[in-house]
């Protein structure tokens, strides 16, 4: 039985699945049924167990430690430029101004760093996700489109709170490895913490600050129940805001715009969320609204819902991870796997990618109409 635990550990080792390795297995046997040939998924996991195989993130059982004793690692190699970690601050130490309860680790690795310098003079995108961790920290994801017209993950920030204070910490600890970025649209949700923070720390200031039309669409939805009138109601309210988010006329914004309001004041079940809205948004509708993002020719941030969408879907399979450990190991692995992917497009001269078909979609169909084109610049 030793001979097949030795084959079992070299099978374990080069990720073949459990099922396969079962399967492999008796198809070896001939269907010689004898005790020592029954093996079952709960044999591989023990043997696993037994010779550290079952999880290569965990350093130790207990999470913090093995979170620790990963950092270390990383801290104790020769070659510094090798440490992704550029801040690990845990609960009970000081670090100003973040509190001594704080937790914060922001991961930059050196292919990060160079793609973050080449790419964020146009656009950069930043969103935090939650779930990923059974203590509640939050993930910040930094992400810039390259050539290709796909998002990067450019930076991490695990931490336990994302508001302004731990923002600035964030984007300070990016700006002395990388000095001060210059996007020239800044994309992020709602939450002002982000936008206050990157003005007080990168200069100069973006010339165009947008919003994600994902969130605002999400938050808008969830804020219907602000009306107290019926779903007939509420869904002209959202029929209406969709047209205002989606305008692309100016003057036919501000007068759909005040028309609206109107009618919201009009209806006194609407009265609360004409309150929500007005404070909420209409002070920032040149933030939102397409007729005045236009010139920025980013609509949204779906590239970092993608992102966010295949780490928990496809690295963390879909299940409620549980270890900071984990979340580590795997978002090391998001940049190893992102890194080889722009590898093999540059090699290949350029991947035919979705936005690429567009592209090239609307330059066919430019040839052979009779649209009047005007150059704007050098490369619009």
């Amino acid at each position: 039985m030793l001979y097949y635990i030795i084959i079992f550990i070299g099978k374990i080792e080069s990720g073949i699945p459990p099922n396969v390795i079962i399967d492999q297995f008796r198809n070896e046997t001939n269907y010689n049924i004898e005790k020592k040939n029954i093996i079952t998924r709960k044999d591989i996991y023990n043997i696993s167990a037994k010779f550290g195989l079952l999880h290569k993130y965990k350093l130790h059982d207990v999470d913090a430690i093995s979170v620790d004793l990963r950092v270390k690692r990383f801290a104790q190699n020769s070659n510094k430029s090798l440490n992704p970690i550029i801040l690990y601050k845990t609960q009970g130490t000081e670090y100003f101004p973040l509190e001594k309860d704080d937790f914060m680790i922001i991961i930059l690795t050196e292919t990060q760093k160079a793609v973050l310098e080449k790419f964020s003079s146009e656009k950069l995108c930043i969103d935090a996700t939650h779930g990923t961790n059974q203590y509640n920290f939050n993930l910040t994801t930094i992400v810039v489109i390259d050539e290709f017209g796909e998002g990067y993950p450019a930076a991490f920030c695990i931490s336990s709170k994302i508001d302004e204070v731990h923002m600035t910490v964030f984007f300070s600890k990016i700006k002395e490895v990388t000095g001060s970025l210059t996007p020239n649209v800044f994309m992020s949700d709602d939450a002002p913490a982000f936008w206050n923070a990157w003005i007080k720390i990168m200069s100069p200031i973006p010339k165009f600050h947008l919003l994600c039309k994902w969130h605002i669409d999400n938050n808008w939805r969830k804020n219907l129940k602000k009306i107290d009138g019926s779903l007939t109601t509420k869904a002209y309210v959202y029929k209406t805001l969709r047209v205002l988010l989606e305008e692309s006329d100016i003057t036919e914004f501000e007068n759909l715009l005040s028309s609206f309001l109107c009618k919201l004041e009009e209806e006194p079940a609407m009265h609360n969320f004409k309150a929500y809205f007005v404070s909420t948004y209409v002070h920032w509708k040149k933030l939102w609204a397409a007729c005045y993002r236009r010139q920025a020719m980013i609509n949204t941030n779906m590239v970092l819902e993608a992102f966010h969408k295949t780490l928990k879907h496809v690295y963390l399979k879909g299940k409620k991870n549980q270890r900071l450990d984990a979340l580590l190991w795997h978002l090391l692995k998001v940049v190893r796997d992102k890194n080889f992917e722009r590898l093999v497009k540059l090699c290949n001269g350029g991947k035919v990618t979705h936005f690429i078909n567009v592209i090239n979609s609307r330059h066919r169909s430019a040839l052979q109409t009779n649209y009047k084109v005007i150059k704007i610049s050098d490369d619009t």
